[in-house]
């Protein structure tokens, strides 16, 4: 009877897990985080518009694509990797161009191309990975640069050279990510030479990690060598934004290092106000009865700092460049709008184009109605008009109540207006804990000018009750002596 008991008990708390994660599981729902952390229905942000895929381009099946890449002309490039080439289309996904072989050096043939990155200098670069080499492109497939290890250092002296993904600054320097490498990024001047590795990824402290490096310190050198590494994990993709900030994403880091923002010395400038921050799902996410991880794919960000990192389970997280979460979509699943296997996310105009390696096809996610009100409304944060966009975030709540940007926008608004108590109220539903410091101070200030005499005369009628108790006090006593 016990073991029933026990069996069903189990099988219950399994089944509850379940449905407590079912809001974050992919399943579609659309869904966002309250200021607690905790998963709750929301409106949702994207749909699919349109699905591109080779057939679709006239131009057969993409097989494993790898990267996207939109340049300011509107011109899409694409890595189709399995099929050895770069597709290259029109704002209207038109075909245009396909790259599979170049001219000026050997070997001719791409090999399983997998970044692409078209600079400022008009060249095309492409990560020609089966060929260990970054090459940059003329507009008649002619070879200008290219880059190999010649001159890279690292710890395995056999390393290869995989290049997967590849960005350019303004100034011509080439940022190379090569998984095999884990010191950072590699780094190449204008002129072809490589600089060093570049914002190396620090070493996740885990239990197996930190029980490694006692034993290290115990045994010695022979025997340590015998044992793992604990080595630094490589990035998984990287993007490039037009003042030359490159944004990464990596797995297998510590919390908050999943995405990052670095600036020209190579440091994370992507932090929230108390310095800490958790990417991805927040919640335990179960699926098939198995317990899912975010492992971001791929990065992008847009003018106003809008950050879009892509889950390569499907889904899609939309961050401020606070770090505020304001939005998710996709997921797991096989109808459009949801992803298998997610390799590359970029941005055309205001729609998303993200590649799905497993499907091998291409979708154009639009905003909705309730999105391009919150796109509104973040213009107006972003730019410390809060007052301005008061209406704008009152609709938004309409449709959302959960929406904690919402509430600091109000409440920052109300503060600006000199109504610092409805202003509280409104800085505590949105956890804006520095807000809130700053309404509590006006609070008390504005508490002080109004209740001034009365808190005057209060005090001074409490004291002069205060001296008479002591008066009263004292002849009691006296008298009880005599």
């Amino acid at each position: 009877m016990k073991k029933r008991f026990f069996a069903f008990a189990s099988a219950f708390i399994v089944f509850a897990g379940t449905l407590s994660s079912g809001a974050a599981s992919g399943s579609g729902a659309s869904y966002l985080y309250d200021t607690k952390g905790r998963s709750v229905a929301a409106p949702e942000t994207y749909t699919a518009e349109r699905v591109y895929d080779g057939d679709v381009m006239g131009i057969g099946h993409f097989k494993n694509p790898s990267d996207v890449f939109t340049d300011s002309r509107g011109f899409i490039y694409i890595a189709d990797t399995g099929n050895n080439r770069v597709v290259i289309t029109d704002r209207n996904f038109r075909v245009t161009r396909i790259i599979t072989e170049i001219s000026g050096l050997a070997p001719e043939r791409l090999s399983a191309p997998s970044g692409v990155f078209f600079a400022s200098d008009s060249l095309l670069y492409i990560a020609d990975t089966g060929n260990n080499r970054v090459i940059a492109l003329d507009g008649e497939n002619r070879a200008k640069r290219r880059l190999t290890k010649e001159g890279l250092f690292a710890v395995n002296s056999q390393m290869l050279f995989k290049p997967e993904k590849v960005a350019v600054d303004t100034d011509g320097s080439v940022y190379v990510i090569d998984k095999s490498i884990y010191q950072g990024i590699a780094r190449y001047d204008a002129d072809g030479s490589f600089l060093g590795f570049f914002a190396p990824n620090q070493v996740e402290i885990t239990a197996s990690a930190f029980l490694l490096s006692l034993w290290k310190k115990i045994l010695n050198s022979a025997q340590t060598e015998a044992m793992e590494k604990t080595l630094p994990s490589p990035y998984n993709n990287l993007y490039m934004d037009g003042e030359d900030f490159i944004y990464t994403c990596a797995a297998n880091v510590p919390v908050g290092s999943e995405l990052k923002k670095l600036n020209a010395e190579g440091v994370n400038i992507l932090l929230t106000a108390d310095g800490s921050q958790r990417f991805g799902d927040l919640e335990t996410v179960v699926e098939d009865g198995l317990e899912q991880k975010n492992s971001f794919a791929d990065i992008h960000a847009d003018e106003n700092g809008m950050i879009c990192a892509a889950d390569s389970n499907g889904k899609l997280f939309f961050y401020d460049n606070d770090c505020n979460l304001i939005g998710i979509a996709g997921g797991s699943g096989d109808r459009a709008g949801m992803f298998r296997t997610v390799s590359a996310v970029e941005k055309l105009g205001d729609e998303y184009l993200v590649l799905d390696a497993d499907k091998g096809n291409l979708t154009v996610l639009a905003p909705t109605a309730y999105m391009r009100d919150v796109l509104e409304a973040m213009n107006y944060y972003n730019q410390g008009l809060y007052v301005e966009a008061s209406g704008l975030w009152q609709n938004i709540l309409a449709r959302n109540s959960n929406f904690a940007i919402a509430y600091r926008s109000l409440g920052r608004a109300l503060l600006q207006q000199g109504n610092s108590k409805d202003a509280l109220k409104m800085l505590r539903k949105g956890g804006d804990r520095y807000f809130y410091s700053i309404a509590f101070a006006e609070y008390r200030k504005e508490f002080a000018r109004k209740y001034f005499l009365l808190i005057v005369f209060g005090s001074a009628a409490t004291v002069v009750g205060l001296v008479l108790l002591l008066k009263r006090a004292r002849r009691w006593m006296l008298c009880e002596k005599t």
